[in-house]
């Protein structure tokens, strides 16, 4: 209709009769710059029972003439929930995300992902992480020469100032990988506690050995790394 860019609708609502089918959506932040507006009866119907169609907008719009003078064309549909705009670059998209209703994906319960982390005893709600890890092409079992296949997940934390190498501990115990698959559903979690170094910058290392190996540092284990990420503080102090 306004010929070719990225399509947008003002809000979630406004989507829906839009697609072919319903239940996820791309929410982003738009940087919508000069901005040429249409109402659709200047464009539609184009016939004598529309005083209001305007054929040199029509052309402007469906040609794309408006790109040289403006960024962004919005249509006026007349009913505000259909409204619809569209932006002529994509680096006009400053940021997205993807959301999608629980009824269409059930990965995030499947996970355990939707329940919210239980208190320490004492009652602070000390920070919690939890991780979900994947593999590619990792054998559930291993051979008779090399034991069993084991899995762990290190956490490790630094300040950018004091180098790579800060603090390392235990964020998941090391134990089978089959065990990890099918009875942890390869879901884990490590608590943040006071003692445990606020301010740092952490990132889970996860592991594979096999049992019949004996290696002390994972340096020389297939590992892997997340993401970094950072804790913002933990509570002064428990009653």
């Amino acid at each position: 209709m306004l010929d070719s860019g990225v399509y947008f609708a003002p809000s979630v609502e406004d989507t829906v009769g839009k697609a072919r089918g319903d239940g996820a959506w791309f929410v982003a932040q738009i940087r919508m710059g000069k901005i040429f507006q249409i109402n659709k009866n200047e464009l539609y119907p184009v016939d004598a029972s529309n005083p209001n169609y305007n054929k040199e907008k029509d052309i402007l719009v469906k040609s794309s003439a408006w790109y040289s003078e403006y960024d962004t064309c919005y249509l006026n549909h007349g009913d505000d929930s259909r409204d619809e705009f569209v932006v002529k670059d994509r680096e006009q998209i400053i940021k997205w995300v993807v959301v999608i209703e629980r009824p269409h994906n059930s990965t995030v319960e499947y996970y355990g992902l939707d329940k919210e982390f239980d208190s320490t005893p004492c009652g602070c709600s000390y920070a919690k992480a939890r991780f979900v890890v994947l593999f590619d092409g990792v054998p559930l079992t291993a051979d008779e020469k090399q034991g069993e296949v084991l899995f762990g997940v290190e956490i490790r934390g630094w300040r950018p100032a004091s180098g790579p190498r800060g603090y390392i501990a235990t964020a998941f115990n090391t134990t089978t990988l089959e065990d990890f698959t099918e009875n942890y559903r390869n879901v884990g979690e490590f608590t943040f506690t006071p003692d445990v170094f606020p301010g740092y910058f952490w990132f889970f290392r996860p592991f594979l050995t096999f049992s019949k190996f004996n290696v002390v540092s994972t340096n020389f284990m297939t590992a892997a790394a997340s993401e970094s990420f950072h804790v913002q503080g933990f509570p002064m102090r428990c009653s």
